[in-house]
């Protein structure tokens, strides 16, 4: 679900967080690696059914091209890799 907020679209995460999107709604989230690489977590639809696309691109901005290193999921998949995830990082 996108919502707009102070001239910028976000999309709603199933825990109520907003993530800001790009002009089509499908950007989520970019994690800049260095000048020349990023990493994008993108939402798509194929077929009518979501999922998510997290890709490493080469360059950044709108010059940026996708590579083949990535990963998608449906939205069940990342639902069960979320906490796996997540406990990778807790401090102890």
């Amino acid at each position: 679900m996108h919502i707009e907020k102070n001239g910028i679209r976000y999309f709603r995460l199933p825990d109520g967080d907003l993530l800001p999107t790009d002009r089509d709604g499908e950007q989520v989230l970019f994690v800049a690696e260095n000048g020349n690489e990023e990493v994008r977590l993108i939402r798509k639809l194929f077929r009518g059914i979501p999922y998510l696309d997290l890709r490493k691109f080469r360059g950044t901005g709108e010059d940026a091209k996708p590579t083949t290193k990535g990963f998608i999921a449906d939205f069940d998949v990342w639902e069960q890799l979320a906490p796996i995830i997540s406990k990778i990082f807790e401090k102890e």
